[in-house]
């Protein structure tokens, strides 16, 4: 896999989320508080690094992933230039090593 640099911020409360045991975790805040961009960062580095998993992306007020979560995971992508690992659909995206 091609290594490019992109720099995300990670808001503390996220990270400590995503780092914590629990099995569901809750992001909570206002506009702009970067919980797609932290979150759809952090869940594509877990994509690429942990072959066959499922992750599951929701948001409290989206009708439909590919108008919401989906497009944030999609641009992510583009930033970190990973469209050749990443198989996107209406609904879903697929990494090549298995993850959806």
């Amino acid at each position: 896999m091609k290594n490019k640099e992109v720099n995300f911020y990670i808001t503390p409360k996220l990270l400590k989320g995503w780092l914590s045991s629990e099995r569901f975790v809750v992001a909570h805040g206002g506009r702009g508080s970067a919980k797609s961009m932290g979150a759809g960062a952090l869940c594509i580095m877990f994509a690429t690094q942990n072959p066959n998993s499922r992750i599951l992306c929701v948001r409290g007020t989206q009708n439909k992933i590919s108008e919401s979560s989906l497009q944030v995971l999609k641009d992510i992508i583009d930033m970190m230039d990973l469209s050749n690992y990443f198989i996107s659909t209406e609904h879903t995206l697929k990494c090549v090593n298995g993850t959806e």
